[in-house]
């Protein structure tokens, strides 16, 4: 791996004071057109950093190559890490595509941390609200005690719709 790159890994692994901070750092990194793409690429799909600094490379991704871009977005959807999910879910956030609420959909299952689940709640509470209202039901009772309250206050929202 080039030089740059496994500077930038080494850095990461310490906190910046925010994602503006990470993100000027790897942006005054002295790399070649080449070497940022990679850079771009591993900070999106498995970077340490925060979330908003890993959006900011998945939206210049996107734009240099899109249909790899979605690739990784399905793998950050499909990770079992909830930092990976909430990376897609800022990004869904930003976008305009039919694709992301397909995605996130995902979120509505055993499968997806608890957490993720009820982020993909909020987030697509008016696509799916019967899927949304069903999630519910099961998280009000999940066994992540963390899960339950944030589960029963969104429930109570839903039922006075």
């Amino acid at each position: 791996m080039d030089e740059c790159i496994e500077a930038a890994k080494a850095r990461l692994v310490w906190d910046f004071y925010g994602p503006v901070d990470e993100w000027e750092y790897l942006a005054g990194l002295p790399c070649s057109e080449s070497e940022r793409m990679e850079l771009l690429k591993w900070v999106f799909a498995e970077g340490p950093g925060y979330w908003d600094t890993r959006v900011r490379a998945g939206r210049i991704l996107l734009q240099e190559d899109e249909a790899e871009t979605w690739q990784t977005i399905e793998k950050l959807v499909d990770s079992p890490d909830p930092d990976d999910n909430g990376t897609a879910l800022t990004l869904f956030e930003e976008l305009d595509d039919p694709r992301c609420f397909e995605l996130a959909r995902r979120w509505l299952s055993d499968e997806a941390h608890s957490a993720t689940q009820l982020d993909a709640i909020e987030y697509l509470w008016e696509i799916y609200p019967e899927q949304v209202h069903q999630r519910l039901k099961i998280l009000v009772n999940h066994e992540n005690i963390y899960s339950r309250p944030r589960a029963q206050k969104l429930l109570a929202q839903y039922n006075s719709q």
